[in-house]
């Protein structure tokens, strides 16, 4: 009948609609994960500049090192900015388990019902 033509209509808008809801939460998801990738490289790079001008501050001359330990507090002020992104990348991070017999519709449908 033309009721359950209307009723298939709608959910299948329904549906069409919370695909489109999943597509944008998953490129929100790939660009913070992103992000996150970029801060984590960030903080490795720096890391590396500190050892680097670390050893090179165990040189003998006094000014060379000097020079070098001078570098190593400018980086550790950068490592503090890179940590402290990280950890406000983290802060919105929300962990889902699925439990034995759930489907990922029951995990997806759980989520909605609790926000």
């Amino acid at each position: 009948s033309q009721n359950e033509l209307k009723n298939e209509v709608r959910v299948a808008q329904t549906f069409s609609s919370n695909f489109t809801s999943i597509s944008n939460h998953v490129n929100d998801a790939v660009q913070a994960t992103t992000e996150m990738e970029n801060a984590w490289h960030f903080l490795t790079s720096d890391l590396q500049s500190m050892i680097t001008d670390l050893q090179m501050g165990t040189m003998k001359d006094k000014h060379a090192r000097l020079v070098f330990l001078t570098a190593t507090n400018t980086v550790i002020k950068q490592l503090i900015n890179d940590i402290n992104i990280i950890k406000k990348q983290l802060e919105g991070v929300t962990i889902l388990r699925v439990k034995p017999g759930q489907t990922f519709n029951d995990v997806v449908l759980n989520r909605i019902n609790v926000a």
